[in-house]
C-alpha cells in the first residue's frame, strides 16, 4: 500500500551568481511547479502524505530519514554529465521505487552525442554532428552549413541563441569561442535542417504515444529558425505550437520513430521526443527527454503537459498518469523478482 510519497526536485534560485550566464537554471522547477505536482497528487488521493525533498547534498539522509514508498523524480541534480542520474542512483541504494527512467537512460539521454551514436547503430535518422572541445578541433569536412551549435549535456535550450544557427567557418568559431567560454563544458555542432519541429510525449509500461505537438516557428512576433532560448521567452506560448499541420501519414512516421528512440535508450514510464524535418520532410530525431518538464502554467514552456492537455488529459489527470504507469511498473518488476 501506497501512503507516503515524497518529491525529489531542484528549484530555481532568485539571483544568478556573478559571472554565470542568465540561463544556469533554466533546467530547474519553480516551487509553483513542484506544488501543483504535490496538489495533483492529493487530487488522486487525498489519503497520500506528499512530502517535498530537495535534491541537494542533504537528500541521502532526508531519504533515508523518510522512507517514502514511491518518489516522483523531478530532479535534474547538481554538476556534471550524470547529474540527472544522481537522485535515481541514491534512491536504488536505499531501495526506494521512483518514478521514470532509470540511471543510465538518464544519464546516456542527457549527453546529446552519446544518444545520436546509440541511434545511428540502430538506424534512427538524427542529424550529421561533431563533438568540440575546444578551438583547436577541427571541424569535420562531412558537415554541411548551415550549422546549430548547442551544449553537449544541458537541456531547456539553455546556451541556445539565434546567433547558435551559423553559415560560415567564421561564424562557427566565433559561437564556439564564446559558448565554451560562457559554459566550461563541451559542444555538438550538429547540420541544422531547414523543415518542421515537433515534439512527441511517450507513456506507458507499453509505451504509446501520448500525443505530438509542431513547434509554430513561423507565428513568433520575431524570426526564429529553431526553439531558442530566447524564443522560449516569449509569452503566450498557446500560439505558437499546437496540432500538427502536416499529413497523417507523415504523424505516423514521426510517431513510430519517436517510440523506437524511447525504446532503444530504455527510457522508462515517460518521455519527449524532438523532431525535426528537412527541407523535403524527412523527420530526424535531435534529442529525448526522459525528465520531460511538467509546468501546469504555459508561462513556463512546458510541452508534454500542453501534449497531454490538447489530448484532453488535464493537468491533474496528467500527474495521476504518470504516477500510475510507474507504479504499475514498479509491482511487475516486483513480481518477476519473486
Amino acid at each position: 500500500m501506497i501512503s507516503k510519497i515524497a518529491i525529489a526536485y531542484n528549484s530555481k534560485n532568485k539571483a544568478v551568481p556573478k559571472r554565470k550566464p542568465k540561463d544556469i537554471y533554466a533546467e530547474f522547477d519553480s516551487l509553483e511547479i513542484v506544488n501543483a505536482i504535490k496538489k495533483a497528487i492529493l487530487i488522486c488521493n487525498s489519503k497520500y502524505k506528499v512530502i517535498l525533498i530537495r535534491a541537494d547534498e542533504e537528500c541521502y539522509k532526508k531519504f533515508q530519514k523518510e522512507k517514502p514508498d514511491i518518489v516522483f523524480n523531478i530532479a535534474e541534480g547538481f554538476h556534471g554529465r550524470n547529474r540527472e542520474a544522481q537522485i535515481p542512483l541514491i534512491l536504488e541504494m536505499l531501495q526506494i521505487p521512483y518514478t521514470g527512467s532509470g540511471p543510465l537512460a538518464l544519464s546516456l539521454c542527457l549527453d546529446k552525442a552519446k544518444t545520436k551514436e546509440v541511434l545511428q547503430y540502430y538506424k534512427i535518422p538524427t542529424p550529421r554532428f561533431q563533438v568540440i572541445h575546444s578551438l583547436k578541433d577541427k571541424i569535420s569536412k562531412k558537415l554541411r552549413f548551415p550549422i546549430i551549435v548547442k551544449l553537449l549535456y544541458e537541456g531547456s535550450s539553455m546556451g541556445l541563441y539565434n546567433k547558435n544557427i551559423v553559415r560560415n567557418k567564421k561564424e562557427l568559431k566565433e559561437s564556439v569561442k564564446k559558448l565554451i567560454s560562457n559554459y566550461q563544458e563541451p559542444l555538438m555542432i550538429e547540420e541544422f535542417l531547414a523543415g518542421k519541429e515537433f515534439t512527441v510525449g511517450i507513456i506507458g509500461n507499453k509505451p504509446r504515444v501520448l500525443g505530438m505537438i509542431e513547434i509554430y516557428l513561423d507565428k513568433y512576433p520575431q524570426h526564429f529558425d529553431a526553439l531558442t532560448y530566447e524564443a522560449k521567452g516569449v509569452r503566450c506560448d498557446d500560439a505558437y505550437s499546437g496540432k500538427p499541420r502536416i499529413s497523417k501519414k507523415l504523424q505516423k512516421k514521426i510517431c513510430q520513430i519517436a517510440l523506437k528512440t524511447h525504446n532503444i535508450l530504455q527510457c522508462r514510464d515517460f518521455s519527449r521526443v524532438d523532431i525535426r524535418c528537412d527541407k523535403k520532410g524527412n523527420p530526424y530525431v535531435l534529442e529525448i527527454n526522459p525528465l520531460p518538464g511538467i509546468s501546469p502554467s504555459m508561462e513556463h514552456i512546458s510541452f508534454f503537459p500542453k501534449i497531454a492537455r490538447i489530448n484532453g488529459i488535464n493537468y491533474n489527470r496528467m500527474v495521476k498518469m504518470m504516477l500510475d504507469v510507474s507504479l504499475k511498473r514498479i509491482a511487475l518488476e516486483k513480481i518477476n523478482l519473486e
